[in-house]
């Protein structure tokens, strides 16, 4: 059965028209505010493979808070304040800030490298560049 046509709820017509016209222009809309080309900063480093590496939560985007894990932004240079996901003692966590000139149409895996297993200081970085399909140059 239709889910206007439920008959414990039943819908205005003029209601049940509606609703899958807002949704679908909400959809459109999302799609239009997606820069093309975009690139991506990507703070889940998972490879395992560095010791001391661990992935990263991007806090800033050009000092404007960011609250994703892998934010869809225009390309060009950008400085991204980071915070380590490895050691930390204090109540706290340490930023440190990476400038990248980022190309279009790429997902960069960023990283932060750590001296040793015990240490809060780190050295943000890019583990990877990977390219990020769906995106038209």
């Amino acid at each position: 059965a239709h889910w206007c046509a439920h008959p414990e709820r039943p819908m205005k017509p003029r209601l049940c028209s509606t609703v899958p016209a807002v949704v679908a222009a909400a959809l459109l809309s999302a799609c239009a505010l997606t820069p093309q080309p975009f690139t991506i900063p990507d703070g889940r480093y998972a490879r395992k493979v560095e010791m001391n590496r661990y992935p990263v939560v991007i806090t800033k985007i050009d000092g404007e808070s960011n609250i994703q894990a892998a934010p869809l932004i225009a390309p060009g240079r950008h400085v991204l304040t980071l915070i380590s996901l490895g050691p930390h003692l204090g109540p706290v966590r340490r930023e440190e800030t990476l400038t990248l000139d980022m190309k279009p149409c790429e997902r960069y895996i960023l990283a932060a490298q750590h001296p040793n297993a015990v240490s809060e200081r780190f050295t943000p970085m890019v583990d990877e560049v990977l390219p990020e399909a769906g995106c038209k140059p």
